[in-house]
């Protein structure tokens, strides 16, 4: 379940990560610059303790569980409902999107839907949970460090 898979190439995975993470780095600073600039960079710059415990808490109450359900269970669980992948992953984002409800933000459901869906398909290249899990926290936490945290319901 949790592990590296021999047949996944490192290179190949890191290059798409970094990829996306500088489209997703470039959007959420325009982003964050332009719903309140004071928040740029500051649970880095001036509440790096709490930062840090954040991205570890994340790490293991919300990011492990996460692809754990939403991608190892649910691909096992429904794949065969599927004959298009591209229909699943649309579904499983849909899916994971709507299970943030909770947070009452719709820019949270945007971002989980997106994110849902680079995540199936992630977890359908690699068929790991580790990669995915990698992923999803390097992004996840990105939102934290760009100062995205108090726009989508967190405590940074």
């Amino acid at each position: 379940m949790f592990k590296k898979r021999k047949q996944i190439k490192p290179k190949s995975f890191w290059l798409n990560a970094t990829l996306r993470l500088l489209v997703v780095a470039f959007v959420t600073v325009l982003y964050v610059l332009y719903m309140d600039a004071d928040l740029l960079f500051k649970p880095v710059l001036t509440q790096t303790t709490l930062w840090v415990r954040m991205i570890f808490i994340y790490t293991f109450f919300s990011v492990l569980p996460q692809e754990f359900i939403y991608r190892v269970f649910y691909f096992k669980r429904y794949r065969f409902l599927f004959k298009n992948k591209h229909t699943f992953f649309i579904t499983n984002a849909l899916v994971f999107s709507i299970a943030h409800l909770m947070f009452n933000s719709p820019l949270v459901l945007l971002i989980t839907l997106i994110g849902g869906y680079i995540f199936a398909y992630t977890y359908h290249k690699t068929k790991s949970m580790f990669w995915v899990s990698v992923e999803h926290l390097i992004y996840g936490s990105w939102l934290f460090t760009v100062g995205m945290g108090k726009m989508i319901g967190f405590p940074i």
